[in-house]
């Protein structure tokens, strides 16, 4: 059977890494579509092409980055998902030079993907939950693998990270608050399942 998997992040948060990663694995076909998954025809897009020859075993999925891509709940309980979150530092920096949001909505942005991403969750019965750092220790790379079963292992390559930073106002704070409120949201359900 096809296996539908689907990485649900925010932009600026480093998860185009793991989707480059598995990628590499000839398992795995992942896209970045912009699809809306509001009807079950919508996953025949997905399930238009794949590199293996052998689709028994093929691993289909898209990562996810805007609240309107997935619409209905009743697809939240069928598929399994990777959620990741990264801090507001290095997110909302990169949301504004790679994205070209200002400050303002790169906050709002922010702020409503993290909330609507803890809604999808809690929906959820079958997922993985890491902050960006966390994707880069190997315990955490196995327990992906497992997930997907895959016989080859990922290896995550991690970006070179700036060290200027200069989104220091109340709009930072805001998002560093929450932040915290969603991680710890997101870390409890973890625990819980």
């Amino acid at each position: 059977m096809k296996k539908i998997v689907f990485i649900i992040s925010h932009l600026g948060s480093g998860s185009s890494e793991l989707v480059k990663s598995l990628n590499k694995n000839p398992r795995c076909i992942f896209y970045e579509s912009k699809n809306v998954y509001d009807h079950p025809d919508a996953f025949d897009l997905l399930l238009r092409y794949h590199k293996l020859m052998n689709l028994s075993c093929a691993i289909y999925g898209d990562h996810i980055l805007h609240n309107q891509s997935i619409i209905h709940d009743k697809f939240l309980e069928k598929l399994k998902f990777i959620y990741i979150i990264r801090s507001p530092k290095d997110a909302l920096q990169s949301i504004h030079e790679n994205y070209k949001y200002n400050y303002k909505n790169a906050y709002n942005y922010y702020r409503f993907r993290l909330r609507r991403m803890c809604e999808m969750a809690n929906k959820t019965k079958n997922f993985l939950f890491f902050t960006y750092d966390e994707l880069f220790d190997k315990n955490n790379l196995n327990k992906i693998n497992n997930y997907l079963n895959l016989i080859e292992p990922i290896d995550m390559i991690k970006k070179e990270e700036k060290e200027d930073f200069n989104f220091y106002n109340k709009s930072f704070s805001l998002a560093q608050d929450c932040y915290e409120k969603y991680f710890y949201y997101l870390n409890n359900l973890r625990n819980k399942r």
